[in-house]
């Protein structure tokens, strides 16, 4: 494969895969195995239910703290959402739409934590494939659109994994496993939303590194515009 840097996809923003914008478009620590991520998912769950018992008494989390954090990340606010989101978390470990934003917070933060970013995303679709439902956040982000949204954004965290390993001139098989892996959950983004322009052009840009595409077709020069989410 040539080792040639993935453009980086840019997120944040007033729309960052938040659905009443109808959109979808928009240093992390060392890289892990595939093995190993998806260990620390199943595990996901689990420590927030260890947390609960260390603390003592849950604290008395209303509705509204959720809502609170949800509306810091419309306003790209990603560092003031964190501390609503995660108290809400430590009442509700069973919230789909919870976890999602909870990686949110560690995709689009100041500081990208990006395999916390995806193991909470893996978390959110665990869930929704338990519950059928998204949770509080229902009404916005049912369970189709947040799994889309889902698969989305566990993408372009690895688009982002995968530009930082190749700016850092690491191992070309690396490099082609976490695009292996980004391009599978584009494919199951596109399975449920085949109009989504952003996910069509990440895969796109994934067939050109793995090398499905002729090599000498020229990558996008510009991010892909925001788009309608088509659900």
């Amino acid at each position: 494969m040539t080792r040639r840097p993935i453009p980086h996809w840019e997120c944040g923003g007033n729309d960052a895969a938040l659905p009443d914008e109808a959109v979808l478009s928009k240093a992390p620590p060392p890289l892990r195995s595939a093995g190993a991520l998806q260990t620390g998912v199943s595990l996901l769950l689990s420590c927030v239910t260890v947390v609960l018992a260390v603390t003592g008494c849950p604290k008395e989390a209303k509705d509204d703290v959720l809502l609170r954090g949800y509306a810091c990340g419309k306003a790209d606010q990603w560092d003031a959402a964190r501390p609503f989101v995660r108290e809400y978390l430590l009442d509700h470990p069973g919230d789909a739409g919870a976890h999602f934003l909870w990686g949110q917070c560690h995709l689009h933060g100041p500081t990208p934590w990006l395999e916390i970013a995806r193991g909470e995303f893996a978390v959110t679709l665990q869930l929704i494939e338990k519950e059928g439902h998204s949770g509080l956040l229902n009404a916005d982000l049912d369970s189709k659109k947040l799994t889309i949204m889902a698969h989305q954004e566990t993408a372009r965290a690895c688009f982002r994994q995968i530009y930082l390993l190749a700016e850092n001139k690491e191992s070309a098989d690396i490099i082609r496993r976490i695009a292996k892996e980004a391009l599978l959950h584009v494919e199951k983004g596109l399975s449920i939303g085949p109009d989504i322009q952003e996910l069509r052009d990440m895969r796109e840009e994934l067939n050109r590194q793995l090398g499905q595409e002729p090599q000498s077709q020229p990558p996008p020069r510009k991010t892909p515009s925001h788009t309608v989410v088509a659900v």
